[in-house]
């Protein structure tokens, strides 16, 4: 049997540090998700699940306070609770389909409720997860939404 490496051509280093999502060190930053969320004490476990894959979220407490977030900060997802103090899933939807650009929108419950499901999903809603969240359903979510949207924009852009 023969060795085909010098086929392929020589390998070059890279350039830089690449982001490793197991890596402690990697020096890419993390992406912020606002999460409409009134059940605070979910937030550790999502983060735990969320930081290896360069993810956090960060607690927004308001509808008014998720439009104020999404004026200045671009996001590639909002998670929200199902209802929440000042609303719903459905008033979230609303807000984030006021920007130019709007990010994906994945829904949380308490129910696993196949009719509020299929209407989220018919409303445009991108995921909706029950709670307690199984850590490779919310990666599955991350990546599916956050990398998905990033990935249709740069073939956008080269198209």
């Amino acid at each position: 049997m023969t060795c085909t490496t010098n086929q392929l051509g020589p390998r070059e280093a890279p350039s830089r540090r690449e982001f490793s999502p197991t890596d402690p060190g990697s020096t890419r930053p993390m992406k912020s998700i606002p999460f409409l969320i009134s059940h605070h004490h979910l937030l550790e476990r999502l983060n735990h699940i969320a930081k290896p894959l360069g993810y956090s979220f960060e607690p927004v407490n308001s509808l008014e306070a998720l439009r104020d977030h999404l004026a200045v900060t671009a996001a590639p997802t909002v998670w929200t609770e199902s209802v929440v103090d000042d609303g719903n899933w459905r008033d979230v939807l609303e807000v984030c389909g006021e920007l130019p650009e709007p990010p994906a929108v994945v829904v949380t419950t308490l129910s696993d409720s196949p009719t509020v499901w299929a209407e989220a999903a018919a409303a445009g809603v991108a995921e909706f997860l029950a709670v307690p969240f199984a850590a490779p359903e919310v990666r599955r979510c991350l990546l599916s939404v956050g990398q998905g949207r990033e990935a249709g924009k740069q073939l956008e852009t080269a198209v």
